[in-house]
């Protein structure tokens, strides 16, 4: 998956941003929204990691249909822009990942390696094959699977 600011290479479709109305997730959050970006790329395509980092969970299970909740996870080191000089930790969640093509968990990984393959949204009537990814400040929220903490990755490049 690209990113925004690789010009040679222009970004794939985005389809569902963060925040956008969902009738399809996060019924307990008010309004309902979604969680993450969805990436829509060709089946296989690979997710690269956008910095260096170590991945924390590497999910290759079925939770709910075929490539549904396929995931990995990964802590990300990112400099912080409100305190230059220092770093802080990111974690990114990418769900729909093509099953068994994850990185290991406790892997450490380079900016644009891969770390798994996009994969098919299971649900037939409106799926396509694309990588939903979410950012979160908390590891234990990433690990909790909770939608509800995520923040909108612009946020974070701004921060």
């Amino acid at each position: 998956m690209k990113t925004p600011e690789d010009s040679t290479n222009p970004p794939p479709w985005v389809g569902t941003r963060f925040g956008d109305p969902s009738k399809y997730q996060l019924t307990h959050i008010p309004g309902g929204f979604h969680a993450g970006w969805d990436v829509w790329e060709i089946e296989g395509a690979p997710i690269t990691s956008p910095r260096r980092g170590r991945v924390i969970e590497s999910r290759d299970i079925n939770q709910v249909s075929t490539d549904f909740n396929m995931c990995v996870q990964v802590e990300l080191t990112v400099p912080s822009r409100l305190k230059p000089g220092t770093t802080v930790k990111v974690y990114m969640q990418v769900l729909h990942v093509k099953a068994h093509t994850m990185a290991r968990q406790g892997k450490s990984v380079e900016r644009g390696e891969t770390i798994g393959r996009v994969g098919f949204f299971g649900m037939a009537r409106i799926g396509n094959p694309h990588a939903h990814v979410e950012f979160f400040w908390s590891k234990a929220a990433a690990l909790a699977y909770n939608h509800a903490l995520a923040v909108d990755p612009y946020f974070i490049r701004r921060h």
